[in-house]
């Protein structure tokens, strides 16, 4: 027992946070969205012998998230439950690497015990990113922190002498690099400490973790090196015109839309706040923290160690300048600020710890308020009508509810191919286990349409292979009225028909492309 007994608080935390993760999840909290399908599809296709090196029509997010999710389904089954039930312990290994993590630098083990907790129970940010399975920003973070703890041991420990930690330090990175690019802000404060502590004997070892690096990250090179950088052209902002932003721009995405997602304060879809009473408490708790935990010396009061001061505080500083001159600072969601949830708990965690010190019910009350400031928001938006979305438009900002109807009426009609948009497209494709197969080619926000839209070229063959289609719109009555005059002014016949948020117009004389309509592929927006 006595042996169990240090681990009690993480595995109480672990089992919350599989409770909370399967609540979102039975109760539909989370939107199954076209960012998710793309990787479903992915998974599966990958069962089906077909290998991809990025996200479908994208340079800059690898696909490991998708060999992931086909292991899964492997073991699961494939369906969108079992692809967010193997979140499962890509998440446990989150909080446990965090804990190991805050037990390394803290000479005070309880600050790992709170940390553990206060990822158990996570805002609003991470539980809509990390519930699915959207993208690689779970391995993104498993990875990257064990960057940091990795890097830590090798750099200011005795285990840098362990050749296999130097090795495994620089898979970690190169599969992070892969990933995501934005993880080089992992491994760039580790790098700049090993120059500083450089030494000639350790050579080898430089050598090895380099060896690791460009392992883990092969397939990023190796596309690279056949499509002329194309990903270094995205990360630096010099891909399509419209995604230029200076950095200037970008630090304040950083400051006032990531951050206030990344303290809880702001759902991810909202350009406004949480209710007041709620922004007003979590500004105020976080800036409590940060005044006890850097000028009131709590850092210093739960034993966070000197080299450990140096990564952390690096990292932290480096992060906004990493987000501000790369292109991922034009996005104010918050996911990619993702990796900032670690310092955020951390530093929360070191207040609680210090309030206990002075006496345990007040900090047994600042942790309940603490993890409060996450549950309140988190059950307020998964309880509102677009849950726990990512969309920030209303257009595109609905439920999976009228899915399986639509699904449905389009078999029963002959009108699995055609037309709609993105987020219309590839949920229902995977959903009906690519029975149905439109072409995303119609806009979202009309009337801009972007290309970039068409991730999988084999569906916009189907769709403008079928001599039978129809156009499905989702919550843009004044394109509908659009779409029909056009139609009427051409004399085409035409019927319609609305399941939930979804419009379908259907049985055209003819195939009708959207080329015809002004869209499409065959369009130069």
């Amino acid at each position: 027992m006595q042996r169990i007994k240090p681990f009690l608080p993480l595995l109480g935390a672990l089992l919350v946070a599989v409770a909370r993760h399967l609540i979102l999840i039975y109760s539909d909290s989370v939107p199954f969205t076209a960012d998710e399908a793309v990787g479903a599809l992915m998974a599966r296709h990958i069962l089906q012998g077909r290998h991809m090196t990025f996200f479908y029509g994208q340079a800059y997010m690898g696909s490991l998230f998708a060999y992931v999710a086909a292991a899964g389904f492997l073991i699961i089954g494939e369906s969108v439950d079992g692809m967010r039930l193997w979140q499962i312990p890509m998440y446990l290994a989150i909080i446990i690497s965090a804990w190991w993590l805050a037990r390394l630098w803290f000479a005070d083990k309880r600050v790992a015990d709170i940390t553990a907790w206060l990822l158990a129970v996570p805002t609003v940010l991470v539980n809509t990113y990390l519930v699915s399975k959207f993208g690689n920003y779970g391995e993104i973070l498993l990875l990257g922190q064990l960057v940091l703890g990795l890097g830590y041991l090798v750099v200011f420990t005795d285990h840098g002498r362990r050749w296999w930690l130097w090795l495994l330090l620089g898979l970690c990175a190169g599969l992070g690099w892969w990933s995501l690019g934005m993880s080089g802000a992992y491994l760039l404060p580790v790098a700049l400490l090993g120059l500083w502590k450089f030494r000639r004997e350790n050579i080898p070892f430089y050598a090895l973790a380099a060896t690791g690096f460009f392992i883990g990250s092969w397939p990023w090179w190796a596309y690279n090196f056949q499509n002329d950088w194309a990903a270094l052209h995205i990360l630096g902002g010099l891909g399509r015109p419209e995604d230029r932003m200076d950095p200037f721009q970008r630090f304040l995405n950083f400051s006032l839309f990531g951050m206030s997602a990344v303290l809880g304060i702001r759902a991810p879809w909202l350009r406004v706040i949480y209710p007041l009473p709620i922004s007003i408490a979590g500004v105020w708790f976080y800036l409590l923290a940060a005044v006890y935990a850097f000028r009131m010396k709590g850092l210093q009061s739960a034993g966070l160690r000197e080299p450990a001061r140096r990564l952390l505080g690096l990292f932290t500083l480096l992060f906004p300048l990493i987000f501000s001159i790369s292109n991922f600072g034009i996005n104010a969601t918050g996911r990619y600020l993702l990796p900032l949830a670690l310092p955020a708990a951390l530093m929360v965690a070191v207040l609680i710890l210090g309030l206990f010190n002075q006496k345990r019910i007040i900090g047994a009350a600042a942790m309940v308020f603490a993890l409060a400031l996450n549950i309140v928001p988190t059950w307020m938006s998964a309880r509102s009508p677009e849950r726990l979305t990512s969309q920030f438009g209303p257009a595109i900002r609905f439920t999976n509810d009228y899915d399986e109807e639509l699904i449905e009426f389009l078999i029963a009609n002959d009108l699995t191919r055609g037309y709609s948009n993105v987020w219309v497209v590839f949920p229902i494709a995977f959903q009906s286990g690519e029975r149905v197969i439109y072409s995303p080619e119609f806009p979202y926000y009309p009337p801009i349409w972007d290309p970039t839209d068409n991730r999988y070229p084999a569906y916009v063959a189907a769709a403008d292979g079928s001599d039978r289609v129809a156009w499905v719109t989702t919550n843009v009555p004044d394109w509908d009225e659009s779409v029909r005059m056009w139609l009427e002014e051409e004399g085409l016949s035409y019927r319609e028909h609305q399941i939930g948020p979804y419009h379908i117009f259907y049985d055209f004389p003819r195939a009708l492309r959207p080329e015809e309509f002004g869209y499409g592929d065959g369009v130069t927006p």
